[in-house]
């Protein structure tokens, strides 16, 4: 969760300013149960360009298998020298 009182919209600008000053962005992907999360910090993260993926928060790992096929169609269709950064926060 985005901690209160906190801007979803600035934590990705700060995570992108962070990694990918020399690399090039082909996806930022957010895996969260969005029907537990505020609105606002749907709308922040819409407003910032992420792929939001809606796991079901009760469903016994599921984040990691969509983290996990996400990972392997990244591999896929980026070979070498692609690199692929898996941030959880």
């Amino acid at each position: 969760a985005v901690p209160h009182q906190k801007s979803a919209f600035a934590l990705v600008q700060r995570i992108r300013e962070r990694m990918f000053n020399y690399l090039r962005e082909v996806e930022f992907m957010v895996a969260c149960d969005a029907s537990k999360e505020t609105k606002a910090v749907m709308d922040e993260l819409n407003s910032a360009q992420v792929n939001i993926v809606h796991i079901k928060g009760t469903a016994k790992n599921a984040a990691d298998e969509k983290l996990r096929q996400a990972i392997r169609r990244f591999a896929d269709e980026h070979p070498p020298p692609g690199a692929f950064y898996n941030l959880i926060v």
